[in-house]
């Protein structure tokens, strides 16, 4: 389910630029938006790769979250501080 909302939400099936302004920022959450754009500069346009930049920042930023959170959300899973 998450997959075809990122689908319809960063711009694969409808610009996002063109949709609503709420479902245009709900965009820059899925990092689908952000490999796409990679996609279109680099193989569809043939632009340099340091025009893409601030979309490789933007995958970074998703991986040092991840790292950032790891700690916290293993803690969490091995001693079921909020099982019910």
């Amino acid at each position: 389910l998450m997959g075809m909302l990122a689908f319809s939400v960063v711009g694969f099936s409808f610009p996002s630029p063109s949709m609503d302004p709420i479902l245009s920022s709900l965009s820059y959450i899925y990092p689908a938006k952000y490999f796409y754009n990679i996609y279109g500069d680099q193989a569809l346009n043939g632009f340099p790769l340091a025009y893409s930049w601030k979309y490789y920042a933007a995958l970074m930023g998703f991986i040092l979250l991840g790292v950032l959170l790891f700690h916290q959300s293993r803690r969490i899973v091995e001693y079921d501080e909020y099982e019910l």
